[in-house]
């Protein structure tokens, strides 16, 4: 016990930093009176918490919610099935007594400044604009392949070229039907492509998404309220798999585009934990991969740290995993070959340890018991330690709708109840005529990348694209060179087959 005391003592001595205390380390089933501290600066560096259902995850979500809003951070996390929204209620149960007894610590009942959302008007709703989205993530939602996803991408950038705002799938599906009759508006354009979004895209409107999109649209500000936790309850579109995680995305995406450089900090402006991530690269283009990467890698400066939720972390892409700097695991429960395989792939995925046999260990964890494994100040992933996890301040089920309500703030049930009417629809700007009298805009760097793309998939030419003046001039220059040295080859060769006899002179 002594050597692990000194180790824990010298990678996990965290507690001169702020941070949230997680639970006891435990070591040959003895726990210490040390706590297991994640500084809430390694945050800003993403995190992981993964395990089988029933493990531990949504409790461990839960507590850490509550201590980043404890200490000043905001926070945005999805509920799928409504039963991490206990924040508006004291945790009064009596098991958790007994729990906080045996891990000696002084335990109080408390309730969070909480804010509920919805994709309907259940509670505050949350709607977006879907000119703010990427296109590589409305692909996602759509379930197009590499070539569709190409073709929505010009459609987005043709809007913008003729200043259309495209507000929801409805515009969307305007502008989207122009094109297929008007295909010369745009190079490129395939017919067949545009078919298979105006189906998808009809069976979404068909299934009710378009909630979803529309005015008046979220203001970032209020999701970045201080020591405010902001629930996205999820329960509602279950049946629809992909929304479960694209949601979150989506709303990531609008900050990354909005928020300004702050650098490094000793505590993210905000967190999110998106739950059942896995859906979200579940048959997931290369394109969605690419851009989660580069959002993860450049939104941490703006203060904001991301914490993937799933059962199994092998359904995280590996680029992602690699970002992520916390790692908490629970139990993993096998039960075919498949989930042993599984199993050794991710214990191998931690640091080795002097201590712990993660691959058995994994398999027998207790409910509430996972290991945790943070970076040290050199950005060093550190060896993992089991850890009994504390239990959460707030209600640790599901609360009934009434006292979700009661704990929201009005002011912004007002704000969004109301789905205002468009002023203008695509519609409206969607005539030859009225196109014709708006001017081009530039084209940015990712729009004309998305152009070249979509010609050498048809193997035509971009006419777009021009050689810059400067190549021109060149190559009128070294144009009499070249023609001297082939003058100079032809006279070699000659001289060759002749010295060869194969040419005979008189």
């Amino acid at each position: 016990m002594t050597e692990f005391l000194d180790f824990f003592n010298k990678n996990y001595g965290f507690s001169k930093v702020p941070g949230i205390a997680l639970g006891r380390p435990q070591f040959q089933s003895v726990e210490t009176d040390v706590s297991v501290i994640l500084p809430l600066s390694s945050l800003n560096k993403h995190g992981l918490i993964a395990g089988s259902t029933g493990t531990g995850k949504s409790r461990a979500l839960q507590l850490m919610a509550e201590v980043l809003a404890s200490q000043g951070v905001s926070v945005f996390l999805s509920d799928v099935k409504g039963d991490v929204s206990g924040f508006a209620a004291p945790n009064d149960a009596e098991k958790v007594r007994e729990r906080s007894e045996q891990l000696k610590i002084d335990f109080s009942p408390k309730t969070f400044s909480t804010n509920y959302w919805s994709l309907s008007n259940r509670f505050i709703p949350l709607r977006l604009n879907l000119s703010d989205v990427s296109p590589v993530l409305i692909s996602k939602l759509l379930q197009l392949n590499p070539t569709q996803e190409s073709h929505l991408s010009m459609i987005f950038i043709f809007a913008k070229e003729k200043q259309i705002i495209i507000n929801d799938f409805s515009d969307l599906l305007e502008v989207s039907e122009f094109l297929k009759e008007n295909p010369r508006e745009s190079s490129g354009i395939s017919p067949q492509s545009i078919d298979v979004i105006l189906r998808k895209i009809s069976v979404l409107l068909n299934e009710g998404i378009d909630s979803l999109f529309g005015e008046p649209a979220l203001e970032t500000a209020d999701l970045l309220r201080p020591a405010t936790i902001n629930v996205l309850n999820l329960s509602d579109v279950r049946k629809h798999a992909d929304m479960l995680s694209i949601v979150m995305s989506f709303v990531l995406y609008k900050l990354f585009n909005e928020l300004h450089d702050i650098g490094d900090t000793q505590k993210p402006k905000a967190v999110f934990f998106i739950d059942e991530a896995h859906y979200l690269f579940e048959n997931a283009n290369p394109s969605l991969v690419q851009l989660l990467v580069t959002i993860l890698r450049q939104i941490r400066s703006k203060g904001i740290g991301v914490v993937f939720v799933t059962q199994n972390p092998n359904d995280i892409d590996d680029k992602i995993l690699g970002l992520l700097g916390t790692k908490i695991q629970f139990a993993m429960r096998v039960f075919a070959a498949d989930d042993v395989k599984d199993l050794k792939a991710i214990a191998g995925a931690f640091p080795k340890s002097d201590f712990y046999a993660l691959s058995d260990e994994l398999k027998t964890l207790a409910v509430g018991t996972g290991f945790v494994s943070a970076l040290n100040p050199k950005g060093e992933l550190l060896s993992p330690v089991k850890t009994v996890f504390f239990p959460p301040q707030s209600f640790m089920d599901v609360l009934p709708d009434e006292t979700l309500l009661s704990a929201t703030d009005t002011a912004l049930v007002s704000k969004y109840s109301a789905k205002r009417p468009k002023t203008e629809n695509a519609t409206d700007r969607l005539s030859l005529s009225n196109l014709a009298k708006i001017k081009p805009r530039g084209l940015s760097l990712w729009e004309v990348e998305q152009k070249i793309k979509m010609d050498r998939e048809k193997q035509n030419p971009p006419a777009y694209v021009t050689v810059p003046r400067t190549v021109s001039k060149l190559s009128k220059s070294l144009l009499p060179i070249l023609l001297v040295l082939l003058v100079i080859l032809l006279i070699l060769a000659l001289a060759a087959l002749i010295a060869m006899g194969k040419i005979r002179i008189g």
